[in-house]
């Protein structure tokens, strides 16, 4: 028969309907991400704003100047510069290909740390394990790129409220949170050396791939274990080099102590003075109240646990700890959204959306 009127191969020769429909739900989530991320944001605002005292809400925003708002704009930006360099280092680490470049990286993390914040448990940060496919970083080394960020940024944090609870006068109701801290530090720090011990690691990682085997069985065991290792990439290259993991570290903590101290800023804007070294404590406490959560927004959780210390510990007025912790919150979270709206419309670095459509590059394990 000839093969033009063959029906099974007329048939092949048509595009299959999933791959016409594979760029609609592309196309859908790139309108609909910002709008959702917005709309979540809003909801927040709104609830906080209802459980307020509205007229000192009001009367503490008015003590503001836009000159306060650009300097709070200024430092958030700092913070965010510090940690997308990091992210940059990680990405050329992990191996990405000449098509990256700096923008790309910038974009990408922008696009992580705005999901991360309604997210429960800050999970949106793995969205940018997706992201990194078109640059040749495969999805497992780009989960492993961000379970180091994320380790290093809950050192940093834990050693924050470790050492600044230490400077600070004992108070009972600071006391849990030193112990929690403490045992959580502690805990990373185990894991940081059992996962950089090859031997146990090795023992781990193939435990972990025969008990996926068994809900799984149609997968090889290997494959797994490939697989997992591929995780580990990122992880060796920053925690087997001491100098490189303490200047990983350092670059962390200064990046993390900008955003910390913005909170004592904020505060001294508004009138109310409080010792440095509380914002050091109270910040990343409700950073990690956040990431605890189970609850859809973790910025709300962080807010509400960083307004009740502050009042607890500072002995800072509600509505004022209130107004404090919302600008922080806005300059945190809004800055990051403008930069990307800016990345979108001037068309700087790569769509983060192209990353759903793995490429031929992304398809290596």
């Amino acid at each position: 028969m000839n093969p033009e009127q063959d029906p099974s191969a007329l048939a092949a020769a048509q595009p299959s309907a999933p791959t016409q429909s594979a760029g609609i739900p592309a196309k859908a989530r790139k309108a609909w991400r910002p709008w959702a991320t917005a709309l979540a944001y809003a909801g927040v605002a709104a609830l906080a704003y209802r459980s307020i005292d509205h007229a000192s809400f009001l009367a503490g925003i008015s003590r503001l100047r836009i000159s306060h708002v650009f300097l709070l704009v200024g430092v958030a930006l700092l913070h965010i510069a510090g940690r997308a360099v990091r992210f940059d280092r990680l990405m050329r680490r992990a191996g990405a290909n000449e098509s990256y470049h700096f923008a790309a990286g910038i974009r990408i993390f922008l696009v992580g740390l705005s999901a991360s914040a309604v997210t429960p448990g800050r999970a949106g940060d793995l969205i940018k394990a997706q992201l990194v496919r078109p640059y040749g970083v495969a999805l497992n080394r780009g989960v492993g790129l961000v379970l180091v960020e994320r380790v290093l940024d809950l050192l940093v944090i834990c050693t924050s409220i470790v050492v600044s609870g230490a400077v600070l006068s004992r108070r009972a109701s600071s006391d849990t949170w030193r112990a929690v801290a403490l045992a959580f530090l502690l805990g990373l720090i185990v894991l940081v050396v059992v996962l950089a011990v090859p031997a146990i690691r090795t023992v781990l990682l193939r435990l972990a791939a025969r008990i996926i085997k068994l809900f799984v069985r149609s997968l090889d065991e290997q494959r797994i274990l490939q697989h997992l290792n591929e995780i580990f990439v990122v992880w060796d290259d920053v925690f087997h080099s001491f100098p490189r993991l303490l200047a990983q570290l350092a670059g962390s903590m200064c990046a993390w102590c900008i955003e910390f101290m913005k909170l004592w800023l904020v505060l001294g804007l508004l009138g109310a003075s409080i010792d440095p070294v509380l914002a050091l404590f109270v910040y990343p406490i409700s950073i990690v109240a956040g990431i605890l959560t189970l609850l859809p927004i973790s910025e709300a959780v962080v807010g509400v646990t960083g307004a009740m210390l502050l009042h607890a510990l500072g002995g800072v007025d509600t509505s004022v700890a209130a107004i404090a912790i919302v600008v922080d919150r806005a300059t945190s979270v809004l800055t990051p959204l403008g930069l990307w709206a800016l990345f979108a419309l001037t068309g700087s670095g790569a769509s983060p959306v192209a990353a759903v459509e793995p490429s031929s590059t992304s398809q290596r394990p």
